[in-house]
């Protein structure tokens, strides 16, 4: 019975892994929109840093990048 479902639940996990890249492609032009209305520079508070942080640490390493462009102790000294 188990060998018998198998091919059914690759074929689900094949089309819902279809549909998620379909949307992380619709939001990766969204977000290419958006990013060229905006300035060059976009000036952040501490707290929004601190919030970005959080979300870029539980979200993992794969965002290291973007954590270390928001810590708190890179940002100028206004």
């Amino acid at each position: 019975m188990r060998r018998a479902l198998h091919p059914l639940f690759v074929m689900l996990a094949s089309l819902k892994h279809q549909e998620v890249a379909r949307l992380v492609a619709n939001l990766k032009k969204e977000n290419q929109i958006l990013r060229d209305r905006l300035p060059k520079r976009i000036v952040t508070t501490p707290e929004e840093r601190r919030t970005l942080q959080k979300a870029g640490r539980i979200i993992g390493s794969k965002l290291r990048v973007i954590c270390f462009h928001s810590r708190v102790d890179t940002a100028p000294s206004l």
